[in-house]
């Protein structure tokens, strides 16, 4: 009875710590035996050292944290809820370990301009546009951001250039 009503005042935050800490200890040896033989504990260095002491999906979890889209996909999750602060934080991380992925760029150029930083906007978008071309919603938020501080024939531009692709776009959709 003590234990359950622990538990439920407990946070969640709290309760899943709770239960990676005992699933990673049980899972990579360190776990004491039932039996009244002691047997050598291992240290860390020897746990890390093994090949593979977790199950394939945690494994799984840590090579996807490892990668940019980890990163990206938590960011865009930031930048829904409005929390720009936490977005920018792993929409860096995500450039830092893929630099050549417009989408990441993108997004955080979109952070930018409605974080009110245009011009930092402009700089991002601009990355993306170097390393793709042709992604229309790109071109009309720079033209946005531009607009914004006053370039308003680049502005145009740039809305011409998004909707000249869109056009391209919604023409090669219908030919396949």
């Amino acid at each position: 009875m003590t234990v359950c009503i622990r538990l439920r005042l407990m946070n969640l935050a709290d309760l899943l710590k709770i239960m990676i800490t005992i699933t990673v200890f049980l899972f990579c040896g360190c776990a004491p035996e039932a039996s009244s033989k002691e047997q050598p504990t291992k240290s860390r260095t020897e746990i890390t050292a093994e090949k593979s002491f977790l199950p394939p999906s945690f494994e799984g979890i840590l090579n996807r944290a490892s990668s940019g889209k980890y990163f990206f996909d938590e960011a865009r999750f930031y930048y829904s809820i409005g929390a720009f602060d936490n977005a920018i934080v792993k929409i860096d991380r995500a450039i830092e370990l893929d630099q050549n992925n417009a989408n990441f760029y993108f997004l955080r150029g979109a952070i930018h301009f409605y974080s009110g930083q245009y011009q930092t906007a402009v700089t991002d978008l601009d990355n993306a546009i170097s390393i793709d071309a042709t992604m229309a919603p790109v071109y009309r938020l720079r033209g946005k951001a531009k607009e914004r501080f006053g370039e308003r024939r680049a502005a145009a531009k740039d809305f011409d250039k998004a909707k000249l692709l869109e056009v391209e776009q919604s023409k090669n959709c219908k030919k396949e």
